[in-house]
């Protein structure tokens, strides 16, 4: 029998692509403004948070994942890689047939393989991730608490490096076993610093980086300081030490909440990575900045209503074509064709090492 997903893991799931779907409908949009308008620093606050969802994925991921019993399976990957090659194909036909773009080849050969390019630098990393995870809980169950503490208080100081030097040696795949490690590390530590202070962490830890990042952002605009003073980018990136606090606290308030599963919640959840799919593709984003062109709106009353409708208008139809794939395409088709193949040596080859 298939154990019920925890529904409030599975909130923080919706919420987390909220969060990823309203940063990108703002930074796809705008070259860098130099303007301190007011629109800008409301810009600012809602979208600044994408990055705090992507980390919440891949920490959900690794408090599922981390554990002596894993048992990995292969299908996993393929439904994803097929996912996301549904999620191309349907975007290259779409604007096909409105004539929206001319669509070649070139176009369709990118959207069929994904994991050579940079498309969906996400859905790149995690699929590794998902490879590497027998490995990687082979050593978090194999080194002491201690030395587990170590690893990850090293691999923190690579990111805090990486924050202050943004051509850093640390790719998102070596980001994402830092981020699985370090949950797999405080999963093994029950009633940690981040568990016992969720709630307040998680306030006080938004409030710190965002006036970090507008004092960085209006000096940038007003003042000729040092690099490490005057760039906002510093904080609000991939691979920020200040995301990955945020993420952490962020995900401890979730885990704590006391909610009822709820089967409509979970249904929601399961559309997703389908809903990042859909906006994250190039043409969508040219789709969106070409008939939503949010910049000319920039100091207009109208800007954040514009932003967050159209985030909430795509979500809808996210939701909409992902649950027409997986009760019309992945359930009956996809499922009983994967169903009949067998991938046990595979499976073996990974499982075995546990």
């Amino acid at each position: 029998m298939k154990k019920e997903r925890s529904s409030n893991f599975e909130l923080l799931r919706i919420v987390s692509m909220i969060l990823i779907l309203v940063f990108h409908s703002f930074f796809h949009s705008f070259s860098y403004l130099n303007d301190f308008c007011y629109n800008k620093i409301l810009y600012i606050l809602i979208s600044s948070w994408g990055l705090v969802g992507v980390c919440c994925f891949v920490f959900i991921s690794g408090w599922f994942n981390v554990k002596e019993n894993y048992v990995f399976n292969i299908k996993r990957i393929i439904k994803l890689i097929l996912q996301v090659i549904f999620y191309g194909l349907l975007v290259c036909f779409l604007c096909k047939v409105t004539n929206f773009t001319d669509i070649g080849w070139a176009d369709i050969k990118k959207n069929i393989l994904v994991l050579f390019n940079s498309e969906y630098w996400f859905v790149t990393a995690y699929i590794f991730l998902i490879l590497l995870v027998p490995f990687l809980n082979k050593i978090i169950f194999s080194l002491n608490r201690n030395t587990l503490k170590k690893l990850v208080i090293l691999l923190t100081i690579f990111s805090i490096y990486k924050t202050i030097y943004e051509f850093g040696p640390l790719s998102d795949i070596i980001y994402f076993v830092y981020l699985y490690l370090l949950i797999g590390y405080l999963k093994l530590t029950p009633n940690n610093f981040f568990e016992r202070n969720a709630k307040k962490g998680c306030v006080m830890s938004f409030i710190f980086t965002i006036s970090v990042f507008l004092w960085m952002f209006y000096m940038n605009t007003h003042h000729h300081i040092p690099y490490l003073l005057n760039n906002p980018s510093l904080v609000i990136k991939r691979h920020s030490v200040f995301m990955t606090v945020c993420s952490l606290f962020l995900f401890y308030v979730f885990k704590n909440m006391k909610i009822r599963n709820s089967k409509f919640i979970n249904l929601i959840s399961s559309t997703t990575l389908g809903i990042y799919l859909l906006h994250d593709n190039s043409l969508v984003r040219k789709w969106g900045n070409t008939f939503l062109h949010l910049p000319r709106y920039v100091h207009s009353r109208r800007f954040i209503f514009l932003g967050v409708g159209g985030c909430l208008l795509i979500f809808i139809i996210g939701i909409v074509i992902d649950l027409f794939r997986q009760y019309c395409l992945e359930k009956p088709i996809v499922d009983k064709i994967l169903n009949r193949i067998n991938f046990s040596k595979i499976n073996n080859f990974f499982n075995n090492l546990l």
